[in-house]
């Protein structure tokens, strides 16, 4: 099992997706803080409307009365861009595909499952790297959206219950990030050709809340909501604040089902089909 992590670190050391998806999330978070600052610039009359392309609508009160898009601008909702948005669970649906279909198609898992290795160490010393770099691509993000959060909003961003709110939303976030890279994981190992692990992922990501939310309203009625327990829904229902213990523990069942779920049927796929 060690010598299976070591040689799964060397990989993930040497994938050029981890990294090229790391630059993609602190890119992410730079676009998201340049576009508020020439709002916010715009709005204060800085800066000339239509300045690229980019154009400022007032809400009524313009800089004079109201707010400026920064003070209005909290960092809780710049995290909520990170884990809501699709954008990390894009990036982490082309790692994960191409991460665990890379030795596929060179080859080089066949040649890991003839020295006689067991094929749930190998399954699992993956899926244990897999969340790791997920973790790393997350933080890609967060850390980004913190330091800028310090530089654009100030201080005070951090104030009053920022830190307690911080602490439960990210790790219900990254406790749903395990599950639903679990879930990539699996459909990658099952389809085993990067294109079709990639769009087959992406694709859930981008449908699946449409076809999830239909049946939502057909429940409507019934009071239950798939949303709820499908992880990439809960990404976007999850509150900012006013967390409650029921809340949480709910959040943290559903994850762990998933990735329980997903884990296991992963690792009997992979015992009972053979590598070609």
């Amino acid at each position: 099992m060690i010598r299976i992590l070591n040689a799964e670190i060397y990989k993930l050391k040497k994938s050029k997706s981890f990294y090229i998806c790391s630059i993609v999330m602190i890119c992410f978070v730079l676009l998201l803080y340049g576009l508020l600052y020439l709002a916010d610039s715009i709005q204060k009359g800085t800066v000339e409307n239509g300045t690229g392309g980019f154009f400022f609508v007032a809400n009524g009160e313009g800089a004079k009365g109201g707010a400026t898009i920064f003070e209005s601008f909290s960092l809780m909702e710049a995290l909520r861009q990170i884990f809501a948005g699709s954008m990390l669970s894009c990036m982490l649906a082309i790692f994960v595909s191409i991460f665990v279909t890379g030795e596929y198609g060179s080859g080089m898992i066949k040649n890991v499952v003839g020295k006689g290795c067991s094929r749930s160490a190998i399954y699992l010393s993956k899926l244990f790297m897999a969340q790791v770099a997920s973790l790393c691509i997350a933080f890609a993000g967060i850390l980004p959206t913190l330091l800028l959060g310090r530089v654009f909003l100030g201080a005070q961003a951090f104030d009053g219950g920022f830190w307690h709110d911080f602490m439960i939303y990210t790790g219900l976030q990254l406790a749903i990030m395990a599950a639903t890279s679990a879930i990539f994981m699996l459909v990658s190992e099952v389809c085993r050709t990067p294109a079709a692990g990639i769009s087959i992922n992406i694709g859930m990501i981008i449908f699946s809340l449409l076809f999830i939310n239909g049946l939502d309203v057909l429940f409507a009625k019934n009071g239950f909501s798939l949303s709820d327990i499908w992880p990439i829904g809960q990404t976007e229902r999850l509150p900012l604040n006013g967390f409650t213990s029921g809340m949480v523990i709910q959040n943290l069942l559903v994850a762990a089902a998933w990735f329980l779920a997903a884990a296991s049927f992963g690792v009997w796929h992979f015992s009972k089909t053979d590598v070609k």
